[in-house]
């Protein structure tokens, strides 16, 4: 076990609210880097260390989201609202 006092949690959604915010001004691309410095710094600033690992978790899960999404954009006989379409018109979809 460490040491470290959990930091207030409002302190940390406040500075959350502004890594973002500031996170969009484009400074590299896709904003990689930019926005876990932002964010390495601004929660040191409360007493966390854990910025930059959860702002790049944030980033890995939504680009994971994002993909997801693209699989129904690139086949739309997968989407959902095609199947259902589909299914009230009386044809099969012939998968």
């Amino acid at each position: 076990m460490t040491d470290e006092v959990m930091p207030d949690m409002i302190a940390l959604v406040a500075i959350s609210s502004i890594v973002m915010l500031l996170g969009v001004i484009p400074v590299t691309p896709g904003n990689i880097g930019w926005t876990e410095l932002l964010a390495t710094f601004g929660w040191s600033a409360v007493g966390s260390r854990g910025g930059a690992e959860i702002f790049l978790s944030w980033r890995i899960i939504t680009v994971i989201c994002s993909l997801l999404g693209g699989l129904f954009y690139l086949f739309p006989v997968l989407n959902p609202r095609n199947v259902i379409a589909e299914n009230a018109k009386g044809r099969s979809l012939g998968l």
